[in-house]
């Protein structure tokens, strides 16, 4: 267990509780989470929680704020994470993202999960800010469940995308999902793919192997 009140940078192993209340600043990495055995595909099973007061950021173009690989990670995020490049990278499978607060990346992706094996899924709930320069949600894994009551937009391209063939998106929008700078706002591809909105999606949907879209 960590309560963090300021930190520069920080690099942890598995299975790790961590609470963040005040400021971590990284010239690399603002919070690098590894695993068991150093890989993608081990034991992550860290829970971090950013409280209300609480940020992460880079300072460094290339790194994201926050990375964590492996997995069964829990990640809440209530505070701000920032970075010029992805704000925030998960790379494994099952990762659980809660986000009331605010992700941003000023020049790159809001949130990227990375999948590492087959079956793996991951889910997100953002009732907080999302944002990117270029995807504001992006995912490379089998599957990604969404549910958005707060805002997802991309400055200059896709607000939400799943970036490979044959893998799955559930999405489900009672908030606001928007491109600024392009023509579409949900992107999947040839999997099963679902897309039920409450709220306002302003731009195209565009999925290629259409299963379920509705709207009220």
């Amino acid at each position: 267990h960590l309560s963090i009140r300021r930190q520069r940078q920080m690099c942890i192993r598995d299975s790790t509780n961590i609470f963040i209340h005040g400021e971590v600043i990284g010239r690399n990495y603002g919070i690098y989470l590894g695993t068991d055995d150093g890989t993608t595909s081990g034991l992550g099973s860290n829970d971090i929680v950013i409280g209300a007061t609480g940020s992460v950021s880079s300072m460094f173009t290339s790194q994201h704020a926050l990375y964590i690989r492996g997995f069964s990670n829990n990640f809440t995020n209530d505070g701000t994470v920032y970075s010029i490049s992805s704000a925030a990278r998960f790379n494994g499978d099952f990762t659980d993202v809660i986000n009331t607060g605010i992700i941003s990346s000023t020049a790159s992706y809001g949130v990227y999960f990375q999948g590492v094996s087959a079956g793996g899924t991951s889910n997100l709930a953002n009732s907080g800010t999302i944002s990117g320069h270029s995807f504001a949600v992006y995912a490379i894994l089998d599957g990604l469940d969404i549910v958005n009551t707060g805002t997802i937009v991309s400055a200059n391209s896709i607000a939400v995308n799943l970036g490979s063939d044959g893998h799955d998106l559930d999405l489900i929008n009672y908030g606001i999902i928007s491109t600024l700078g392009g023509a579409t706002a949900v992107s999947a591809r040839d999997g099963d793919d679902s897309v039920v909105n409450h709220g306002s999606i302003n731009g195209d949907v565009d999925l290629l192997s259409l299963i379920h879209i509705s709207e009220p």
